[in-house]
């Protein structure tokens, strides 16, 4: 029984790291692209962040933020975005919201530890423009629709409703 328990705490950890690493990865595979915009605030500077702007409880929640963003083409395929929507989906995040427009696919999805939020992902995924935002820290619902940071994207979170329409079911 002992055993038991000990292998599940070790493929659960494992299975977490791989689904970071697995998004870290896909993370510096691009930022070294032609025209490819990067950011990643962590720790001290997301806090000065949060101290410098109205949502700054909600940013204190935050432990990493990390974007890539491309505007006027698009360097990575659909078979890449559907590679990396595969390993999210094996790492239990969730859609919260998805969208589509002409050639624009939206993605809200989510990553939960009962009822606070680990992990939320944003992707946009058009022909001309790509853009991936990951929010990694101790979030609840409520909070993602307050971030605002002038960043390409976050425009997105405002637009979320304020309470989650769908709730988690035990």
């Amino acid at each position: 029984m002992r055993n038991c328990i000990l292998l599940f705490v070790a493929l659960t950890a494992t299975s977490y790291t791989f689904a970071q690493n697995h998004l870290d990865q896909f993370f510096q595979q691009y930022a070294d692209y032609e025209n490819v915009s990067k950011i990643n605030l962590e720790g001290g500077l997301l806090k000065l962040v949060g101290n410098n702007s109205k949502e700054g409880k909600t940013l204190s929640k935050l432990s990493k933020l990390t974007a890539i963003w491309v505007e006027d083409y698009n360097p990575i395929s659909k078979k890449e975005v559907n590679a990396l929507l595969r390993s999210l989906h094996r790492d239990r995040y969730e859609p919260l919201i998805t969208a589509k427009s002409g050639t624009s696919n939206v993605k809200f999805m989510i990553q939960e530890n009962g009822r606070h939020i680990n992990s939320v992902i944003l992707l946009i995924d058009d022909i001309d423009n790509f853009l991936l935002i990951n929010l990694r820290g101790n979030l609840e619902y409520e909070d993602l629709s307050t971030i605002d940071m002038d960043i390409n994207g976050m425009e997105y979170f405002r637009k979320l409703p304020k309470k989650r329409l769908n709730p988690k079911r035990a």
